[in-house]
C-alpha cells in the first residue's frame, strides 16, 4: 500500500477534510472565514476572506499585501499558528465570478495538517 493510501485509511477521508481545515483571522484575532490546506504550505480560500482579514476590498484587481494571520483549529494538540501572504487572486468580479484566493504560508503546515 502507497503511503498516500495508507494515511487515507488511517485517517479516513473527514479526518483527512478536518486537518486540512484552515481558520482565516483579522488583525484583532477575530476569525472571519476558513480556508483549505491544498499544499504543504499552501491554502485556498475566497477574496472575500482575505478582503475581511485584511480590511480590503474583495473587487480590487490587487492582491492586499498585508500579513494574513491563520490556524489549523482542527489539530489535536490544539491551534498552530502561521502567516500567509496572497499568492494568487482572482477578486469578485461585477457578475459574481471569481472571489478566489491562494494563500502562502511563511512556513509549512505543522505536522498533523
Amino acid at each position: 500500500m502507497e503511503a498516500v493510501d495508507r494515511v487515507v485509511v488511517e485517517r479516513g477521508v473527514a479526518g483527512l477534510a478536518a486537518t486540512a481545515c484552515v481558520r482565516v483571522r483579522d488583525p484583532g484575532g477575530r476569525s472571519v472565514g476558513s480556508g483549505f490546506l491544498v499544499g504543504p504550505d499552501l491554502v485556498a480560500t475566497c477574496a472575500h476572506v482575505v478582503a475581511a482579514a485584511t480590511r480590503s476590498d474583495a473587487y480590487a484587481a490587487s492582491a492586499p499585501p498585508a500579513a494574513i494571520a491563520v490556524d489549523f483549529p482542527m489539530l489535536a494538540r490544539g491551534a498552530a499558528y502561521r502567516n500567509a501572504t496572497v499568492h494568487r487572486w482572482v477578486p469578485i468580479d461585477d457578475d459574481g465570478a471569481g472571489d478566489v484566493a491562494l494563500l502562502r504560508l511563511d512556513h509549512p503546515a505543522p505536522p498533523g495538517a
